[in-house]
């Protein structure tokens, strides 16, 4: 075997390639035919894209607060992450679902493909659904209406049986239990004659599809979110993202207004309570005065008295309100289960370090929530709130318990400024002093009913000034196509087309198990190689293809043949040539034949023997009378060598003996040993003799035949003979079973063979006219 043989020869590859220029030349104007098709028919894919700004909390606090927070190590940090997990929950989602109907679809059915519609302001839906009921039932549900012909009221749908049935629009109607009723707003329907598809989803499915598939990145290192979504509508793809921020900034309102919403729950729970106990108050002293008989105004010491314990009592009851917060928060954080709850009392009736606690408490709250709507409680960030939620519940804890000491010591300090005026109410007559402790108790539910209502109006209207923290930079806005594109397509398609056929001629190069040219004999073989036969368009009878003065291209290619196989002979008197192949059909009897001719209008005196007793065919081609006698004959002792020898028509130089009737035994019979006086009396009478025998990988004559014949040339057909078996031809020389062998490559196609075409052997090839056509 050659140590060639696993190299692969590029540059017979790249000639090979340009013989084929034409299956290129259709691939490419295939695949182009192909992109224009599916460029026709794709769904095109839009991007839109927006901006929003998210504005941190600590840049809407005051300084005072910001600070108080810093020194006590409870500021968390903004986290623009958290915000982006909040554009892709599937709750804010589901409001953009709800708000725009998005779990309904609406198809308009074309001739080739079906296409979504979307309903805007400027184009409205041609049919859309009002209702379906039960909606549940139909979820995963299609409907398929078209219009009625003449009947502009009127529509047909199809049943699930696969019938059809007619209902009027704005009428409801009924299929597998669901009640439908649609609405017609553009007539456009009935002009196009088009069918139109509702699909109905679940709105939680659709919600976390278009959660699922919406992009939202941080731009750079600012607090600018860039939000973008892919689809084949564009006007749908709009509201979507507009619907989307607009929602966002609505939830974070509402995010902030929740605490402000229970403390205004909490403080008309107390006015209601604190109005009731006025009233009863000042009904008491209604009544005192009049059972008593007293004036309506108090003595001027009385009302001394009373104006200056009404400020104490005002204070005393702040303080006792507060210290009713107090123990609801502690009572709050008290209990386990109230953990991750918001807690239910704003900083708008609280003051101080607590009020600032109380505010990154429930800002927490809300941002775990948030963050738990699109992840679990393992995310890190989840956790991470969680931990901050336990350190701030025990600050709170510790805030309360001081305050509550605080409250006690204000308490009781009050309670000592107001002795000195008990002393003297004690002192004034029984009827002036009831009357005043009645009053007093008046004034102090009259401070506390005007301290909860300023609470009331302030906690008012900070939940109405409440603003979102979100600023829409850029609404939503179609930015291009992005796919298919046009040009890409063309340009891949293109390239598909001149590469895919390379590739595949490169594959078959690659795998192919067939001699195709002398580069692949001089791959796998190093035996010499005498030159190719050019394949010629043949009639039923095998013709001689070489005659006299012929100046043909496979007529010089065989003498050629001729001029080669005589540097193989040398200066060997009266040769004898053994012509063989490696299985039958490659077209050794025609070589024989042919090349019989050569030598013979060379002025030598050939003879070719018929020896393949097996599928004799010599006779055929010289067309002499088959009935003579052959080389049979003389084997089985019924002829003499000069009885075989038959002249020809073509040169009286040429001769040939036919191998005569198929023998049943032809091994046993060229093993008897008349054959080597045979080849002696032909040596003696001709110059050279060319001897065409049976296949060399098929049966073993040719083989018998080796101890008569000077060289050996075996025929291998293009396209049609086995890598293998050349390497079995290699290896029976290398074993010495086959003497002086060389190759001859038949069946070459024109422009592919050595000596024809572009063909880089022998000084052949290099322009026409040389030959005769």
């Amino acid at each position: 075997m050659s140590s060639q043989e696993t190299t692969f020869d590029w540059r017979e590859f790249f000639f090979r390639v340009l013989r084929h220029w034409y299956w290129i030349v259709l691939s490419v104007l295939v695949t182009l035919a192909l992109a224009w098709v599916y460029l026709r028919y794709a769904v095109p894919l839009y991007q839109i894209s927006s901006a929003i700004l998210i504005q941190s909390e600590k840049n809407q606090r005051t300084v005072t607060e910001a600070y108080i927070a810093e020194k006590l190590g409870l500021e968390t940090n903004f986290e623009i992450e958290d915000e982006i997990q909040v554009f892709k929950s599937r709750s804010l989602m589901r409001r953009v679902v709800d708000s725009l109907r998005l779990h309904i679809q609406y198809f308009s059915e074309g001739r080739v493909k079906t296409s979504e519609i979307f309903p805007t302001p400027e184009q409205p839906l041609a049919v859309q659904l009002r209702y379906a009921m039960p909606e549940e039932r139909a979820y995963g549900m299609s409907l398929r209406v078209e219009p009625v012909a003449g009947q502009p009221d009127k529509f047909a749908y199809s049943l699930p049986e696969g019938d059809t049935a007619h209902a009027r629009f704005g009428e409801p109607f009924q299929i597998g239990g669901v009640t439908y009723c649609l609405d017609l707003n553009d007539t456009l329907f009935h002009r196009l004659k088009l069918p139109h598809i509702i699909s109905i989803h679940a709105p939680e499915a659709v919600a976390q599809g278009y959660a699922a598939s919406i992009s939202v990145q941080q731009v750079g290192q600012s607090n600018v979110l860039a939000l973008s979504l892919a689809s084949p509508v564009p006007s749908k793809a709009i509201a979507i993202l507009n619907t989307l921020m607009d929602a966002y900034a609505q939830s974070v309102i509402e995010d902030k207004n929740k605490v402000g919403l229970q403390t205004l729950r909490f403080i008309d729970d107390r006015l209601r309570f604190v109005a009731e106990e006025l009233y009863g108050v000042e009904k008491a002293v209604e009544s005192f005065k009049s059972t008593r008989n007293l004036p309506v105004e108090l003595p001027i010491q009385a009302q001394r008295i009373l104006s200056e314990i009404a400020e104490q009592d005002r204070q005393l009851a702040e303080l006792d309100l507060r210290e009713r917060l107090l123990d609801s928060v502690a009572a709050f954080f008290r209990v386990d289960s109230t953990f991750g709850q918001l807690l239910p009392v704003a900083s708008e009736i609280i003051s101080g370090e607590l009020a600032t606690q109380v505010r990154q408490y429930n800002e927490l709250v809300l941002r775990r929530r948030h963050l738990l709507e699109s992840a679990t409680g393992e995310n890190p960030a989840a956790r991470s709130t969680g931990r901050q939620l336990n350190e701030l519940r025990h600050s709170i804890s510790l805030s309360v318990a001081n305050l509550k000491r605080e409250t006690a010591q204000r308490r009781s300090q009050l309670q000592q400024r107001l002795q000195p005026f008990e002393r003297q109410m004690a002192l004034m007559p029984r009827n002036e002093r009831e009357l005043l402790q009645i009053m007093r108790q008046q004034q102090i539910k009259e401070n506390l009913f005007l301290f909860l209502l300023q609470r009331r109006e302030e906690t008012a209207l900070s939940v109405a000034a409440q603003v979102s923290n979100a600023r829409v930079i850029d609404r939503a806005a179609n930015v291009g196509l992005i796919a298919p594109k046009r040009f890409q397509t063309f340009l891949f398609a293109g390239f598909a087309g001149l590469v895919l056929p390379v590739l595949i001629l490169y594959l078959w190069t690659l795998w192919r198990t067939t001699i195709d040219s002398e580069a692949d004999l001089k791959q796998i073989t190093s035996l010499p190689f005498l030159g190719s036969i050019v394949a010629e368009r043949r009639s039923r009878k095998p013709p001689i293809v070489i005659q006299p003065n012929s100046r043909s291209a496979i007529a010089e290619m065989f003498r050629l043949l001729r001029t080669n196989l005589q540097f193989i002979l040398g200066e060997e008197p009266a040769p004898v040539v053994l012509i063989t192949s490696s299985i039958s059909g490659e077209g050794k009897t025609f070589l024989s034949a042919n090349l019989g001719v050569a030598m013979a209008l060379s002025g030598k005196r050939t003879v070719v023997v018929g020896l393949d007793l097996r599928k004799p065919k010599l006779a055929q081609y010289f067309g002499e009378d088959t009935s003579a006698k052959g080389l049979t004959h003389f084997l089985i002792g019924q002829a003499t060598p000069e009885e075989l020898i038959l002249p020809t028509h073509i040169s009286e130089n040429l001769f040939y003996v036919s191998a005569g009737p198929l023998p049943p035994n032809p091994a046993e019979l060229i093993l008897n040993g008349k054959l080597e006086t045979f080849f002696q009396s032909l040596r003696q009478r001709f110059d050279c003799t060319l001897v065409d025998t049976a296949p060399l990988g098929l049966v073993t004559d040719a083989l018998l035949l080796m101890p008569y014949v000077s060289a050996t040339i075996c025929v291998v057909r293009a396209g049609k003979t086995d890598k293998n078996l050349v390497r079995l031809l290699d290896q029976l020389y290398c074993d010495g079973k086959v003497k002086r062998p060389a190759l001859v490559l038949n069946g070459v196609k024109k422009g592919k063979g050595y000596g024809y075409g572009y063909g880089y052997g022998y000084g052949y090839g290099y322009g026409y006219g040389y030959y005769q056509d």
